[in-house]
């Protein structure tokens, strides 16, 4: 009878994910916000007052902190 043995690892590296915000003028209260990865194929945001997001850049109304997770369809990442 043979035998082999194998193994198998975890990818554990981080995705480059870079994101951008900035002030809410006072003038027309919006903000887009932003995101990018090589690695992320989903994005979902989550912010003040029961934000949600599925957009890559999407525009905000509200001062306060946003929340990104991005996953690609074996792993999911926050930032």
């Amino acid at each position: 009878m043979d035998s082999a043995q194998l193994t198998v690892q975890k990818d554990v590296s981080l995705p480059d994910l870079q994101v951008s915000g900035g002030i809410i003028p006072c003038n027309n209260g919006t903000l887009q916000i932003s995101a990018t990865s090589m690695v992320g194929t989903s994005f979902s945001w989550s912010g003040p007052d029961g934000f949600m997001s599925d957009l890559s850049d999407p525009v905000v109304t509200k001062a306060g902190q946003y929340t990104l997770t991005v996953s690609d369809s074996a792993r999911m990442y926050g930032k």
